[in-house]
């Protein structure tokens, strides 16, 4: 069929097929970066959502403390320095998973701010 053909329907047939190879290179590649950029949102996620499942456990021990300390306090010293100490063991951790989950989305390139 191209041997019938004359020069002219020659040259624009394959400028044709020259731009539809170009637009089929465009399109794979722009696939290959869209697939990428999928796969680390789907990364991101996953991550997040195993954040999100060890804050859930996290606040449930918190409160679970925090109701154990609300009892009466014995009438010995040793009684309120445990409770006391209690509280400033659970109050310490608040601080310290906040920071480590907001240092380590940062780092991500997240936008997360500091609530705390």
């Amino acid at each position: 069929m191209i041997s019938t053909l004359n020069e002219p329907d020659k040259q624009i047939l394959s400028d044709q097929l020259f731009r539809l190879n170009a637009k089929l290179e465009y399109l794979i590649v722009n696939i290959d970066a869209k697939l990428e950029s999928l796969s680390s949102a789907m990364n991101d996620m996953k991550e997040l959502t195993g954040v999100l499942t060890e804050s859930r456990e996290f606040i449930k021990e918190t409160k679970f403390k925090a109701n154990n300390l609300d009892r009466p306090v014995g009438s010995k010293i040793e009684d309120s320095q445990n409770i006391l100490h209690s509280y400033e063991v659970s109050l310490s951790q608040i601080p310290k998973i906040g920071r480590h989950y907001i240092f380590d989305f940062n780092e991500r390139g997240h936008k997360i701010t500091n609530v705390y």
